[in-house]
């Protein structure tokens, strides 16, 4: 007649049926769930009818008539009740009639859509609804992440990123396993969804608009391409089955090469034949879960809390794992020296005048080889070498070399540590009391004691077994994992580490490690982005070779600015795709607001901004596209173009551009070039000059991330740097309000600038010369627009020599009130003796620096 079964979890069950037609369905629920009620009524419980939910899976066969017509009609009311004279059918099915609490016959109508345990079904199995809603989940969540930051102010880059990671995909791929396969028809469909969701999230990581290629976001924002991703947690996830107990109801639907135990029996609809079968995403985690044949036993005893190895010989197990980081390298280098040494010397020659010393020395290997015309090689190796304390030559115990078939490094080190302390026990025999074992890999030391569920487990359970043995002979015998500097001259493990670079030769085994099928899949995955890494646009901006691609955050952008707040890294972003708001940008998309440059260039293009305008003249000596383009590496390419960003906060900036709209309405208006604009262009000097200040013309500003100490103190006491010379600008009759930003290109210029260009530098140079005519003051402007920075600065710091009346300084250079508002000639001098340059006079810069918004979010 059919198949039948039941499941249940916890108070969410499931009747399901299979046979030759839905009607038949129908009827086989409605007796199946009259048995169920009776067992309910009889254990004292009972079935919330109200939920209930009906849905039946339609497999139409081609060139045959719709299912839905030819069903026949069936009339099953229940026991002693009087059903309905016929079914009633609809396009979804017939409907289920069962009896209510209250005695009436009520049917139970199919639904195009039904929830189970978080998955969204339909009746063809294609699971577009599913899709939908977790596409639409997701979509509301980056909504909601943006409330903690935008491309100004709130979170940087790299903990968006996180919040990403952590918070959406996982919405998006819920399910994953049921729907996915890469060749399945609708799962193209499937992707431009979820890819919608991910390209809103780059946008909102890394502060590009919403006509920058998504290729390009992905590549600054360490993001595969969801397809990529999606491929590789599926994966993963077939590897994890793996992991699974034999009496998993997973291994039940998998075919025969997966053990399935009497506990958990075969599921009954499998001999259902598929007119695909490699089509399903089952046969995909058939396939994939066979990359590796490594074995793992979840459920051994050794695994068991409680019966841990490490708890029950707490005492006799010791790490000797801490050190320096090599990074240090005056801390490594006298831990190495007055620490690592003198206990290795103790251990080999016997100073410590014990017997029964057994030293092992361990290392691992492993190797990829790139053959053309053939497929690429991947072999592994382990070595160990036993020695015995003693004041004699008769160290030396016992050495080998094993192949250890494709495997990761990890996996090699895992292995030659079960070969060593096995073989070590085994040659000690008696004699043995303390087992000193070393090797380079920490995390390999860790686990080699613990039972967990990581790739190389069996290994570590046959160690166990042995030490296990070991230490209940007697309460004197001790074990001591110690980790070893690798490729610093200690003799023993440079030995071993010959060695195991020796095994690579030899023919491996059929052996494919857990560790090593992840890092494949990995690969892949990185392959496939290298291959088709998605529209970059014609104005991708990139040093040679390109940046290189990360799923993890070590992208450029992530890795040295991610910790910083956004805007300098939005700004970046816009910059290197060349969608920045600027007059090429506005021209290509048709957008309002000015196409020229401040200049007099026609249209501002980003590399005329970047490298051709002398608007924007606080460059480093070597900033050149065919630098960016050719020489520089990924880290020098970002922190070059930060730098430049950071020296002139309003290049293609959002500020100027309104500042220059705004101004060019008042000119309209008023007749004159001052307003806004000037207003914007002199807040821009004053932070050009305080920034310069702080940079010394070198000096990468933000400060990155993974600064060194040497560096930290080395930029620290170049910032406080003090000099002798004046720094002097001297603007031409007839300049205008755009020359207040030409600033020299190095500090040197600055250091030989003439005290005798000016009168008013001259007066700087003799106080007691007279001081030249003061500028002409005028009534204040009023009030600037919504969103411009306000000229007036706070309280600025002491100075012990006063300048001469007249000379723009510090005190009054932002004050630009005190300006003629038709004054198109002025003169502007910033005289500053460096030598006087005290702690409260830099603090006073930094309150310049920090009175402005914008620039408070940047820092």
């Amino acid at each position: 007649m059919g198949n039948n079964t039941s499941l249940f979890y916890v108070d969410d069950g499931n009747i399901i049926v299979s046979s030759d037609s839905p009607a038949t369905n129908a009827a086989l629920i409605g007796g199946l769930y009259q048995a169920l009620e009776r067992e309910l009524t009889r254990k004292g419980l009972s079935a919330e009818q109200t939920k209930f939910e009906l849905m039946h899976f339609l497999v139409p066969r081609r060139g045959k008539q719709d299912p839905v017509k030819a069903w026949p009609m069936l009339r099953h009311p229940p026991d002693g009740a009087q059903g309905p004279p016929n079914q009633v059918m609809s396009i979804l099915g017939p409907s289920v009639y069962i009896r209510a609490q209250n005695g009436t016959i009520v049917p139970v109508i199919p639904t195009d859509v039904l929830r189970y345990l978080g998955f969204f079904l339909d009746p063809k199995l294609n699971f577009n609804a599913h899709i939908e809603r977790c596409a639409a989940k997701a979509s509301s969540t980056v909504t909601a992440l943006r409330m903690l930051g935008n491309s100004i102010r709130g979170l940087g880059p790299l903990y968006k990123r996180r919040l990403y990671i952590a918070n959406v995909v996982p919405v998006m791929t819920y399910g994953m396993q049921l729907w996915w396969h890469p060749t399945l028809k609708n799962v193209k469909r499937h992707m431009a969804e979820l890819a919608k969701v991910q390209a809103k999230a780059a946008r909102w990581i890394t502060g590009g608009f919403r006509t920058t290629p998504i290729g390009a976001l992905n590549a600054l924002a360490g993001l595969p391409p969801i397809k990529e991703r999606c491929r590789h947690l599926m994966n993963k996830a077939a590897l994890r089955v793996r992991k699974l107990p034999d009496s998993h109801p997973i291994r039940a639907v998998l075919p025969d090469y997966w053990t399935v135990n009497q506990v958990s029996e075969a599921l009954p609809f499998q001999s259902v034949s598929f007119r695909k079968p490699d089509n399903t995403p089952i046969r995909h985690i058939d396939r994939v879960g066979r990359s590796s044949n490594e074995d793992f036993a979840r459920l051994h005893p050794e695994n068991r809390p409680g019966d841990r190895l490490l708890e029950e010989f707490p005492n006799r197990i010791k790490f000797c794992l801490s050190h320096p980081p090599k990074s240090k390298k005056e801390e490594f280098e006298h831990w190495y020296e007055n620490t690592f040494v003198p206990k290795l010397r103790s251990l080999t020659w016997g100073f410590e005048g014990k017997e029964g010393i057994y030293i092992v020395f361990t290392d691992g290997s492993a190797k990829k080889t790139v053959r053309a015309d053939k497929p690429t090689r991947y072999r592994s190796s382990s070595s160990y070498l036993i020695l015995k304390q003693s004041l004699e030559n008769n160290r030396h115990v016992k050495h080998a070399t094993l192949a250890s078939g494709k495997a990761t490094s990890y996996d090699a080190e895992i292995m030659a540590l079960a070969a060593g302390i096995k073989n070590a026990i085994r040659a000690g025999g008696a004699d043995l009391r303390e087992l000193h074992v070393f090797a380079d890999n920490q995390t390999a030391l860790r686990n080699i004691v613990e039972p967990g569920l990581y790739s190389g487990q069996m290994f570590t359970l046959s160690v166990i077994k042995d030490l296990r043995r070991f230490l209940c002979e007697s309460p004197e015998h001790l074990i001591t994992l110690h980790w070893c500097p690798a490729h610093v001259g200690v003799p023993q493990n440079e030995f071993v580490d010959q060695l195991a670079k020796s095994g690579l030769k030899r023919r491996s085994p059929d052996y494919r490690s857990f560790a090593f099928a992840a890092q494949m899949s990995t690969a892949n995955m990185y392959q496939a982005w290298r291959a088709a890494p998605g529209n970059m646009g014609k104005n991708w901006l990139c040093p040679a070779g390109g940046f290189p691609l990360s799923h993890t955050a070590k992208s450029p952008l992530i890795a040295n600015f991610g910790k910083l707040a956004a805007s300098i890294t939005a700004r970046i972003t816009r910059v290197v795709t060349g969608h920045l708001p600027i007059g090429e940008f506005r021209q290509k998309f048709n957008f309002d607001g000015p196409k020229k440059c401040l200049c007099g260039q026609p249209l501002e293009t980003r590399n005329h901004m970047l490298f051709d305008c002398p608007i924007w003249k606080m460059r480093e000596p070597d900033f050149t596209k065919e630098w960016l383009t050719t020489t520089a590496t990924p880290k020098q390419f970002i922190r070059a173009v930060a730098n430049f960003l950071s020296a002139h906060p309003l290049a293609g900036s959002f500020e100027l551009a309104d500042a220059y709209k705004a101004s060019e309405e008042e000119n309209q208006t008023l007749g004159t070039d001052a307003g806004p604009l000037r207003r914007a262009l002199l807040q821009q000097l004053k932070i050009s000059v305080g920034r310069w200040r702080l940079w010394q013309g070198n000096e990468p500003i933000p400060e990155p991330n993974n600064e060194t100490p040497e560096e930290k103190a080395a930029r620290e006491a170049r910032n406080y740097e003090r000099s002798d010379a004046l720094i002097v600008l001297e603007f031409p009759e007839g300049a205008n309000q755009r020359d207040a930003l030409a600033m020299p290109q190095t500090q040197s210029q600055l250091r030989v600038a003439s005290p005798e260009a000016s009168p008013l530098a001259a007066q700087a140079a003799n106080p007691m010369q007279a001081p030249p005519a003061s500028p002409v003051r005028r009534t204040p402007d009023p009030e600037p627009p919504p969103g411009q920075i306000d000229p007036e600065p706070p309280p600025p710091g002491r100075s012990d020599i006063p300048p001469p009346e007249g000379t723009l300084t510090i005190s009054n250079v932002f004050a630009a009130d005190e300006w003629s508002q038709t004054e198109h000639d002025m003169r502007v001098q910033v005289a500053r003796d460096l030598a006087d340059i005290e702690a409260d006079q830099i603090a006073a810069i930094v309150n310049y620096m920090e009175y402005s918004p914008q620039l408070r979010a940047e820092e």
